[in-house]
């Protein structure tokens, strides 16, 4: 967000992303409005800097969830700036 300060050729921007307590959020979908009838499961992976998570869930239609990643690495340390995530 960015808002320009009266009076100056100034602008004053704000990042959620650097704010306290601020999570990265994924949202994974993960079936459609139909799904093949012997679709028993449906199994997401999501990694991201060494860390592996792992989740399967009843197969349904439209299908979703949201992954919230608490910025830690493999060796749990706080991971800074921007990172990949890797989902299948």
């Amino acid at each position: 967000e960015e808002t320009a300060i009266p009076g100056s050729d100034l602008n004053l921007m704000y990042l959620s992303s650097r704010a306290a307590g601020y999570r990265p959020v994924l949202k994974v979908t993960m079936t459609q409005a139909t799904i093949p009838f012997n679709l028993m499961k449906v199994h997401l992976m999501v990694a991201v800097v060494g860390r592996l998570f792992q989740k399967w869930f009843p197969a349904e239609p439209n299908l979703s969830y949201t992954f919230i990643w608490d910025k830690t690495d493999a060796y749990n340390q706080r991971v800074y700036g921007l990172s990949e995530a890797v989902g299948e």
